[in-house]
C-alpha cells in the first residue's frame, strides 16, 4: 500500500491516541493497539472529511466557467450518482477520497494559472507529488503541466522564467513523492520500482482493455455508473467553449 494516506490520516489518528489515554484515565478499558475502534473510526472520519472537502474544491473548480448552480449540480451527481460515496461512507479506509481531493486541489490550481510563477509552480508540484504519494497512478497528470511548459515555449515566453517554473514544479512533486521513494528503498530496496508494486503484469500499455474498462458487466465505468455518459458527453460543448 501507498504510504500517504498514512500520513494523511496521521493527525486523526493521533489525536484517536489522545482520546484512549483519557477514557484509559477515567478507568475505561481501551484498545490502545492502533486497530481498535476509536482508532479506526478516527480515520474513518478523516478520510471522509477529505472527501467532503474534495467536493468543495470541485465544485471551485467547476463555477469558475459554469456558474454556481450548474456546478452545485454535477458535484451533486458526483456525490449521489456515482460509485463516490461508496468511498465515503462503506470503504473509508482507501486511499480513493483523499486521492480525489489532491487531484482537484491540483486541477484548481492548474485552473488559477499556478504555473505561470516559480512559488505557484513549487505548490501545485507539491500537491500532485503528495497525490502520487497517495496514488501513484497520479502521476499521470504531470503530463498537463508538462504540456502547458511546452505551449509556453511555443508562444515564445522568455527560456529563462519556463525553466525556473519547471524545476520549481519539479522540486515540488520530489518532496511530494520523497516518502513514498523512502518507503520504496526500505521495502524493496529501490527508490523507483521498475515495475508497478501491484506486479509487473498490473499496467499494460500494449493492452489496455479499453473496452472492459468502461462496458464491462463487473463494475465497467460507464455501463456501472451511466452519469459518467454525461461527463463524456460534456466534453464536446466543452471543448467548443
Amino acid at each position: 500500500y501507498s504510504v500517504g494516506p498514512g500520513l494523511l490520516w496521521t493527525p486523526f489518528f493521533v489525536a484517536a491516541d489522545g482520546l484512549n489515554l483519557f477514557l484509559n484515565g477515567l478507568g475505561f478499558e481501551v484498545n490502545t493497539s492502533g486497530y481498535g475502534p476509536v482508532h479506526i473510526n478516527a480515520v474513518a472520519l478523516g478520510s471522509f472529511a477529505y472527501g467532503i472537502a474534495a467536493l468543495f474544491v470541485i465544485h471551485a473548480f467547476l463555477r469558475r466557467p459554469f456558474g454556481d448552480r450548474l456546478a452545485g449540480g454535477a458535484v451533486l451527481l458526483l456525490w449521489w450518482a456515482s460509485f463516490y460515496e461508496w468511498y465515503l461512507a462503506e470503504q473509508p479506509l482507501t486511499s480513493h477520497p483523499l486521492s480525489v481531493l489532491l487531484v482537484a486541489a491540483f486541477f484548481l490550481l492548474r485552473q488559477k494559472e499556478a504555473l505561470a510563477t516559480p512559488g505557484g509552480s513549487l505548490v501545485m508540484g507539491l500537491v500532485l507529488g503528495v497525490g502520487m504519494s497517495v496514488r501513484w497512478q497520479n502521476g499521470v497528470y504531470l503530463l498537463l503541466p508538462a504540456v502547458d511548459l511546452l505551449a509556453a515555449a511555443a508562444r515564445r515566453e522568455a527560456l529563462g522564467g519556463i525553466v525556473r517554473r519547471g524545476l520549481s514544479m519539479s522540486a515540488g512533486v520530489f518532496v511530494g513523492i520523497l516518502p513514498q521513494m523512502l518507503a520504496w528503498k526500505a521495502i524493496y530496496g529501490e527508490y523507483l520500482l521498475s515495475y508497478p508494486p501491484h506486479g509487473a503484469d498490473f499496467l499494460r500499455l500494449d493492452r489496455p482493455f479499453l473496452l472492459n474498462t468502461l462496458f464491462s458487466s463487473r463494475h465497467g465505468l460507464l455501463s456501472w455508473t451511466p452519469v459518467f455518459w454525461l461527463c463524456v458527453l460534456g466534453l464536446i460543448p466543452l471543448t467548443r467553449r
